[in-house]
């Protein structure tokens, strides 16, 4: 017997695909921040690593990423990338990132991004490692990225 008529739920239906990362070292990082105060500009990437991935929700109701974490780094901060003064700077994300009913939101270079701060390891091409995703109405969810090769 096969139901017919399914239709997405009230509230929001968060599915997440294409979790991937970039190679990085866990070194400490030479030299200080010269980009201001909760910013930092591209270059400065020593023992930091990012997280790229897409978020849908197929739901009736928007919701919002308002977190993440990570086992492989000390800290994990939503940013995007926003050109300022000719510069490109990296900047923390105020309130979180609003997933719209029926919509999708990407995470990629140049974008929004998830950063891995404090790197406890290496992230080398191949390696996984578990994020888990803080939803301000969804709760959380643990996904898997899997490093990729320049």
């Amino acid at each position: 017997l096969v139901a017919c008529g399914s239709r997405a739920p009230a509230g929001p239906n968060i599915r997440v695909k294409d979790v991937w990362s970039r190679p990085a070292m866990s070194g400490m990082a030479s030299g200080g921040n010269q980009a201001g105060k909760g910013q930092m500009a591209m270059g400065e990437m020593g023992n930091m690593g990012v997280v790229y991935l897409t978020i849908t929700n197929d739901g009736d109701q928007a919701d919002r990423l308002v977190g993440a974490e990570s086992e492989v780094a000390q800290t994990a901060e939503l940013h995007q990338t926003k050109m300022e003064g000719g510069v490109m700077k990296m900047q923390p994300v105020a309130g979180g990132v609003e997933i719209p009913a029926h919509g999708q939101v990407v995470f990629k270079p140049g974008g929004y991004h998830i950063m891995l701060i404090g790197l406890k390891r290496d992230l080398k091409p191949g390696d996984r490692f578990k994020v888990t995703l803080r939803f301000e109405k969804s709760g959380t969810l643990t996904v898997e990225s899997e490093v990729r090769g320049p």
